[in-house]
């Protein structure tokens, strides 16, 4: 999935439940297959929060300088992988957060929306994991495996229990919220 499959993720999420069957439509042909709607017309979502296009580029970057280690040991560039990082963390934010501003409207909403803390969250830990990042430049052995595992473990946790969740349900709008629902009838529903 791509970076930029954030933003119909959001709008799919908050968009009202008739339109929601619209977008699990153009959401299947957007993302080539009729299998990429879930329950709910939502995109696959997890998958669709991930920002593949920062994280094959850091990928690239990182292993260049890690086969420069490799036949260099005093060569580790520490200050060049930390920069790296950084500017892919900064990338995916701003990817991210113009993707789904859109989508969640003020900028309080947009930084606190699943789908910006998910892709933030994926990079941040795949570019501390990454083998040859500035992490395991840094780091020795044993510190660098009990940090390793502890990131790993603790971002899949989040992932799997926090966000995966909040990314799979539709999002109620304020207007939805304050209407009280859906309109009341005078009769009990079945009469």
């Amino acid at each position: 999935m791509s970076l930029l499959s954030i933003g119909t993720l959001a709008q799919q999420r908050r968009a009202s439940p008739t339109t929601r069957s619209f977008f699990g439509g153009a959401a299947a042909s957007l993302t080539g297959d009729a299998a990429g709607a879930t329950s709910g017309g939502l995109v696959r979502s997890l998958e669709a929060a991930i920002p593949t296009e920062v994280v094959a580029l850091y990928t690239a970057i990182i292993a260049s300088c890690q086969s420069v280690l490799n036949q260099n040991a005093h060569m580790t560039y520490l200050p060049l992988r930390l920069a790296i990082y950084l500017v892919g963390l900064l990338c995916t934010i701003v990817i991210a957060y113009r993707a789904v501003r859109p989508a969640a409207g003020e900028p309080f909403q947009t930084a606190r929306s699943p789908e910006f803390l998910t892709a933030t969250l994926a990079f941040t830990a795949w570019g501390l994991l990454l083998p040859g990042s500035f992490l395991y430049v840094w780091l020795r052995s044993p510190l660098l495996s009990i940090v390793v595992t502890t990131i790993t473990a603790a971002t899949a946790f989040l992932l799997a229990a926090v966000f995966a969740p909040k990314l799979r349900s539709p999002e109620i709008s304020t207007a939805e919220v304050t209407s009280g629902g859906p309109p009341m009838t005078e009769t009990a529903p079945g009469n």
